[in-house]
């Protein structure tokens, strides 16, 4: 009987985990794999527009930053 329920509980902790890859997943995704596309994107645009490159680069890192610091620190 008390083995049965240390196992319980060990299956309960591990499933608990699930929700802490999920955070941990979607901060590395915020964190690496967004930025660069959207950087991409707008870098496609100022070129196909041929805007100034640097001031849309410029303009996109603050915009990112401000969005990741209301979405973290907020």
């Amino acid at each position: 009987m008390r083995q049965s329920i240390s196992v319980r509980s060990l299956i309960a902790d591990k499933n608990n985990l699930f929700p802490v890859r999920v955070a941990f997943v979607t901060h590395v995704y915020h964190l690496f794999v967004l930025p660069p596309i959207c950087y991409q994107i707008v870098l496609a645009y100022a070129i196909i527009r041929r805007r100034s490159v640097r001031g849309i680069s410029y303009m996109t890192s603050s915009l990112y930053w401000l969005l990741f610091t209301e979405h973290y620190l907020g």
